[in-house]
């Protein structure tokens, strides 16, 4: 039985082709980490602007209904506002469309949080807790500019929420708003898709990684071939002249 090879000391120098090959593994390994870097900041900007996008698309379209909504509110002579257009002439159930006031409005009206409900949907299609469509109507009523929300439906379905103030015909620049236009919409497709979206982004990058990876492993061993085939036997420049 042959004795065993005996075995390098880990302090003992490295042989002449280890040293060629340690800066192949670096040069594949910085290779792939600075595509990595790459790759992962254009992901994430890809998936921010898609996120951002859905939002500002559903915001818009949101906007649209409570701002043709609007025109359909009338007020009495007694200068308060009057709903009963907008309920005869407007499906307020689907989308859900609320109608809130500020104090100053009718007393008479359900008084919640700062605000009074003026005009609520019986039967919406889209429902949320009590507190959601009230706190998105004092955030605009208090910021003066239409906001938009993410929240859950009460089924746990991602909703978009979105709340329009509004001010009477003769405000002033500084006036409060007279009330908010608050509605839902379902943001369900638009969750999924967005999803989808940073899935196949995800698997996109790896994807990219390896083959960055693999790119870099081939580049570099050309670029150390030279060096390897230098220090193999025979391959020494000087050799001897037979006569």
């Amino acid at each position: 039985m042959s004795p065993p090879l005996p075995r390098r000391s880990p302090t003992s120098p490295l042989t002449p082709t280890a040293r060629v090959l340690r800066p192949r593994r670096r040069i594949s390994l910085l290779f792939a980490l600075t595509s990595a870097v790459g790759l992962v900041a254009m992901a994430v900007f890809a998936v921010r602007s898609d996120s951002a996008r859905w939002r500002e698309q559903l915001d818009h379209s949101m906007d649209a209904d409570t701002s043709w909504a609007l025109g359909l509110l009338e007020t009495d002579e007694n200068g308060l506002l009057v709903t009963d257009v907008l309920a005869d002439t407007v499906d307020t159930g689907c989308p859900p469309l609320t109608v809130l006031l500020t104090p100053r409005a009718d007393p008479g009206t359900r008084h919640d949080g700062g605000l009074t409900v003026q005009h609520a949907p019986a039967e919406p299609c889209v429902t949320v807790g009590p507190g959601v469509v009230l706190e998105a109507g004092r955030t605009a009523a208090r910021e003066g500019a239409a906001r938009g929300f993410d929240r859950r439906a009460t089924d746990g379905a991602p909703v978009r929420v979105f709340a329009l103030p509004f001010y009477p015909a003769d405000a002033t620049e500084d006036e409060r708003p007279q009330g908010v236009l608050v509605t839902l919409a379902d943001a369900t497709a638009q969750r999924d898709d967005h999803r989808r979206l940073m899935w196949g982004v995800a698997g996109g990058c790896a994807v990219l990684v390896l083959l960055s990876a693999a790119v870099g492993h081939v580049l570099s061993g050309r670029a150390v071939r030279p060096a390897l085939s230098a220090r193999r036997p025979g391959s020494a420049s000087g050799t001897t002249c037979t006569a």
